[in-house]
């Protein structure tokens, strides 16, 4: 019998894999004999280096002494992004340093990039893209404690942890584009941003259709274009515009019991005048449907807790547990929910607007996001987004790790896990192991989840290992 595996990228426990099965093989199979395949053909020896003391998290491993013939000596580097906007264009700007000069036109401008926040601008010479973008940040990165911390005390949360600078976000209708060609960098087919939810490639998408970048999901589907995210948009858009029959044909079949193609054409005639014959069963759900939902607008003065009252009132919160009965998928279909909260975090800090401006604001952002999303879609090089178990067994130049913070990586969720926080070790083992040549490591001072701001000390799995085995960079 001949059985290959490697115990270092077993990261899906949640699907029934067994790392002991690995580990405990030459135990039930005493005659076993064991060849260490340590010489590696793809990532340079500084990421090797890292990887190998990841691993040292985990107690229970079969070690390896990872070695390359690759004489790259490039750093692995580490960013400390102000929130999660400044993370999505810290990686533009990289993507403009290391491949920009394949991009520029013939002839070139100053250009700024979201010149409107007065606290966020970057230059790009016309000269060089690659070496001359400013910034006038000021961020406070040597002051973070890097000390050696247990791989098991407790979850830091965020009433014990507080951001170094006030978070600030977007400014609404702000999108100034770079002038650069981006079909033009073929290189881009050779970059990867990793995270460990789907629900965090949100802001990056955002950004990404700002400043016209190609990219491509990978076996995922576009915000946007997630079911969840769909159905709540649709109580949205009715909730600002009653006579809007399209959102109400969508999201009502999902919350009110036997009601399929035929009743939802025989409720829509019946809201026209209220005249039409529609079974008293079905008039009065329709009825209290739309009570519930006048008094869900009248009791909330923002979008996020008037979206998380829909949510619950309409019955949509029962349905996603009834259609996603496995726990995993369910939290996945809720952080997603959690990021479009997010999404609405600018918009709610406009007080001064009502809450009807503010939601018909909301919903034009929104459709502009999705129109040019639309044009995405043609050929070309585009820069692959993936979660970390999607990008198993794939290999890339260039690799962006985002979200490097305890909460996201390792999840909250394995800090409740038995064996959670062996795994995400793991995980973190395979996204960095994803890099040929390039590796970077970002984490936010705070960011916007679920619709509040923040504050997630940078990841107790990399933690150790700044200023040793990755440099930090400005």
């Amino acid at each position: 019998m001949f059985v290959v595996g490697d115990d270092a990228q077993t990261i899906y426990g949640f699907r029934g894999s067994n790392v002991n099965i690995i580990l405990n093989f030459e135990e039930v199979y005493p005659t076993t004999k064991e060849i260490i395949l340590n010489q590696n053909y793809r990532s340079t020896q500084k990421i090797l280096d890292l990887a190998e003391k990841i691993l040292t998290h985990n107690p229970h491993q079969k070690k390896k002494e990872l070695f390359t013939d690759n004489d790259d000596n490039l750093d692995v580097k580490y960013y400390l992004a102000r929130n999660e906007r400044d993370e999505a264009e810290y990686m533009v700007r990289q993507l403009i340093d290391l491949y920009g000069s394949s991009g520029k036109d013939p002839v070139q401008k100053h250009v700024n990039i979201d010149s409107e926040d007065d606290e966020d601008e970057y230059e790009l010479d016309t000269e060089d893209y690659g070496t001359s973008i400013t910034s006038s940040h000021s961020y406070q990165q040597d002051s973070l404690d890097s000390s050696v911390s247990s791989m098991f005390d407790v979850y830091l949360d965020t009433s014990e942890f507080s951001p170094t600078q006030p978070y600030t976000n977007h400014r609404v209708g702000s999108w100034t584009i770079p002038e650069i060609n981006w079909s033009r960098i073929k290189e881009l087919d050779e970059v990867a941003i990793l995270y460990r939810t789907h629900s965090q490639s949100r802001a990056i998408e955002e950004t990404f259709l700002k400043y016209q970048i190609p990219y491509k999901l990978v076996s995922g589907t576009r915000f946007l274009d997630r079911r969840e995210i769909k159905d709540v948009m649709a109580m949205l858009r009715y909730l600002s515009n009653g006579e809007d029959k399209i959102s109400l044909s969508r999201f009502l079949p999902l919350i009110l019991n036997g009601v399929g193609p035929k009743t939802m054409q025989k409720i829509i005639a019946y809201l026209d005048d209220f005249t039409y014959p529609l079974a008293p069963k079905f008039q009065n759900m329709v009825l209290n449907m739309m009570q519930s939902f006048q008094s869900v607008w009248t009791r909330n003065d923002n979008l996020i807790d008037l979206t998380k009252d829909i949510i619950t009132v309409s019955g949509y919160h029962t349905y996603l547990k009834s259609q996603y009965p496995n726990k995993e998928e369910f939290d996945s279909r809720m952080e997603n929910i959690g990021e479009l909260y997010s999404l609405m975090f600018q918009f709610d800090e406009r007080n001064d607007l009502p809450l009807k401006e503010r939601l018909s604001q909301f919903l034009i952002h929104v459709s502009l996001m999705s129109a040019v999303d639309n044009d995405q879609n043609g050929g070309g090089a585009k820069v692959s987004l993936m979660s970390l178990h999607q990008s198993k067994g794939l290999e890339f130049e260039t690799v962006f790790l985002v979200g490097v913070e305890d909460g996201i990586l390792p999840h909250q969720n394995s800090f409740l896990e038995e064996g959670g926080m062996e795994e995400e070790v793991r995980l973190a083992y395979v996204g960095v192991t994803r890099a040929k040549k390039h590796l970077f490591l970002i984490s936010a001072d705070s960011r916007v989840q679920f619709g509040q701001i923040k504050a997630n000390p940078v990841s107790r799995i990399f933690r150790p290992f700044l200023d040793s085995y990755i440099k930090r960079t400005r």
